[in-house]
């Protein structure tokens, strides 16, 4: 992402970025909703979710499905107590747990309706 052109998605990892380290948005925070978001960056929500995912992948939020994002990191920040260490891994964890059940819950419903062979 260059800074004479930056991205739909880069110009709102920016700003959330810039948002979190003044403080509007803490450690443990939730996150504004993605359709909120949308309508705050007039982007789509594709671009919400993009922006959300480089956010989770440097650490920053976690996201999952069904939840609100939530703020795990200050960008930048060289440090992390073992608190929020842990916090972000408790996280983590939640958010697989989650996606395994819906995964168990979809394979179980693919098992119920197929056909009976004859």
């Amino acid at each position: 992402m260059t800074s004479a052109n930056p991205t739909r998605y880069g110009h709102v990892v920016a700003t959330i970025s810039t948002q979190i380290r003044s403080g509007q948005f803490k450690v443990g925070d939730e996150l504004p909703t993605v359709t909120n978001l949308a309508e705050e960056f007039q982007v789509s929500h594709m671009t919400i979710k993009q922006a959300l995912r480089t956010l989770r992948e440097n650490g920053i939020v976690s996201t999952g499905r069904g939840t609100r994002s939530r703020v795990l990191a200050i960008p930048g920040q060289q440090e992390e107590s073992l608190a929020d260490q842990l916090r972000a891994i408790r996280e983590r964890l939640d958010n697989l747990e989650g996606r395994t059940i819906d995964l168990e819950n979809h394979v179980s419903k693919a098992s119920r309706d197929e056909p009976a062979e004859p």
